[in-house]
């Protein structure tokens, strides 16, 4: 029976002999791995696996060494069910129907997902539950054992996930409508919740910093990470603006969770050993996550980002209301609400205010030069160009959003492309 695994000996050598921080013999690796599968088999049965291989791992390398080299540790299998087990892998990590690769996917966990421990035979493969998704882990990309439990204590966090039945809930500058709006937040997004104020949440954005969003329309919980079943994954497919914002928010949690689990090498109460399991998990969650960033973006761009797309959607909101200072595009908005609510579909964040959107994006030019989904900024007054010489705006309260010809439309202040 396999009871650790130790996944440091060759890469760990030579990156420590590149930095310079341990000269050892070519011939070490080989003597070192040799000696663990030795001490392996010497304490299987002790119970001093973890303590006997950080040892020799560490008098021999060096501890700098080993935190210098992202993506190695040693784990401990403890060989318990309902211990915790986090993922730990520069990329999702399958959750499958059986014990094998040929196993159907159920689920995946990104990293730093949080799973049970249900069976642990100390063989490849752990049947975990992590959410509602229930299957098999390969083993190799889990961390287990005390530096898991360290690893679930940071990832624990109170989200809020928007529930709004419009395309976005507005994010303001404080608790209450009288504060300025921020950005929207696209209906599914789970964002980290920093307290609460009056009917009002407040959030952090990986942009903006702190913001408020009202408790009517987003439900608040506090837990761990967990998996995605195959079906939550399959709901989410051609979703790019609300997929793209999850990824910017991951990759930020991500980043805050290294940040917490560098800290563990001055915690007294922490073993050496554990710390850098930790580190090195948070630092391959960091990676993980901005992998998927990059893919989102990607998604985003080919699939999503594009002048008519805006012009498609913004023309949904034909004949709903005008309302002064308003930002809902079917309950009421202004000139500038409505741009920003149109944008904000799309994962750009524009201000409440038209003057100040006339410095978003790059000038194109003249009017000769527009394309579908440009911004039209007047003097007082902004609007998106559909083509053929017109824009689709708020216009007034009587009229509402409408489409209007540019020559009915006063002096031009700029035209400004934001995709």
């Amino acid at each position: 029976m396999k009871s650790f695994k130790v996944r440091l000996i060759t890469g760990l050598m030579s990156a420590a002999v590149a930095a310079g921080s341990v000269s050892l013999p070519a011939m070490a690796a080989v003597e070192i791995s040799e000696a663990a599968a030795e001490m392996s088999a010497e304490t299987e049965q002790s119970g001093d696996i973890a303590e006997a291989g950080s040892s020799l791992l560490l008098s021999s390398v060096g501890t700098n060494a080993v935190s210098n080299v992202l993506g190695q540790d040693v784990i401990a299998d403890t060989g318990k069910t309902n211990s915790v087990a986090v993922a730990s892998s520069p990329e999702t990590v399958s959750v499958r129907s059986e014990a094998s690769e040929d196993g159907e996917i159920v689920g995946r966990m990104k990293a730093n997902d949080v799973a049970t421990v249900l069976e642990d035979d100390g063989g490849d493969w752990i049947r975990i539950k992590s959410g509602d998704v229930v299957g098999y882990v390969n083993r190799e990309e889990l961390v287990e054992g005390k530096a898991a439990e360290k690893l679930a204590e940071l990832t624990k966090q109170t989200t809020a996930t928007v529930m709004t039945a419009s395309s976005t809930l507005n994010v303001r500058s404080g608790p209450g409508t009288d504060y300025d709006v921020i950005t929207g937040l696209p209906a599914g997004t789970e964002i980290d919740v920093s307290g609460e104020e009056d009917g009002w949440i407040k959030v952090t954005l990986p942009e903006y910093g702190e913001g408020y969003i009202s408790a009517d329309y987003a439900e608040v919980g506090t837990g761990y990470p967990t998996a995605e079943t195959a079906e939550e994954i399959e709901g989410r497919e051609g979703d790019y603006a609300a997929n793209l914002q999850n990824a910017k928010i991951e990759t930020a949690r991500a980043e805050k969770i290294l940040e917490s689990a560098q800290s563990l090498t001055e915690d007294s109460f922490v073993d050496e050993e554990t710390a850098l399991t930790v580190i090195c998990a948070a630092s391959d969650a960091v990676v993980a996550a901005e992998a998927l960033l990059e893919e989102a973006q990607q998604e985003y761009d080919d699939n999503y980002m594009s002048g008519q797309a805006v012009v498609d959607y913004a023309m949904q909101f034909l004949g709903n209301p005008y309302v002064y200072g308003g930002t809902s595009l079917t309950h009421g908005c202004d000139c500038s609400g409505f741009t920003m609510g149109v944008f904000a579909h799309f994962g750009i964040s524009l201000p409440h205010y038209d003057a100040s959107q006339r410095s978003y994006g790059t000038n194109v030019g003249s009017l000769s030069n527009a394309q579908p989904g440009d911004l039209v900024c007047f003097y007082g007054h902004v609007g998106i160009y559909i083509g053929n010489n017109q824009i689709v705006h708020a216009s007034t309260p009587r009229s509402g959003i409408k489409v209007s010809d540019l020559s009915y439309m006063g002096t031009i202040a700029c035209i400004r492309r934001l995709v």
